[in-house]
């Protein structure tokens, strides 16, 4: 699994770095060998010219399960990570869950194959 982390508009500091590796492993603990990649941007929503709010886009490859991007925006940093994690949790089990959810439809298709309507026998 890879993991890349990028700053944008501003320096990298080893305190958020920190904070990103320890959410990423918190997510990865929780869903193995099933993401690929993991791509964390942090980054300021105003660039070079300064203001409060701060992002955090992951970008998640989740393999068969397609690519999942989610985002959060808060005037905290290490908010914007946290919930952005949150949401990267969420939306990965929903779709991890669709995926492994094993289709009825083979057996729909049995059961109205072989089912016949049932005549009841008179009795005696």
């Amino acid at each position: 699994m890879q993991l890349d982390i990028q700053a944008l508009y501003f320096d990298m500091t080893p305190g958020i770095r920190a904070a990103i590796t320890r959410a990423a492993a918190q997510h990865l603990d929780r869903f193995g060998d099933s993401v690929r990649k993991l791509t964390v941007r942090v980054y300021d929503t105003n660039g070079t010219r300064g203001g409060v709010d701060k992002g955090c886009r992951i970008h998640s490859d989740l393999g068969r399960a397609r690519a999942l991007v989610v985002e959060a925006v808060d005037a905290d940093l290490y908010t914007a990570i946290h919930r952005a994690f949150e949401k990267a949790e969420r939306a990965a089990s929903g779709r991890l869950s669709r995926q492994r959810r094993p289709t009825n439809h083979r057996l729909r298709t049995t059961i109205r194959r072989n089912a016949e309507p049932v005549i009841a026998q008179p009795l005696g």
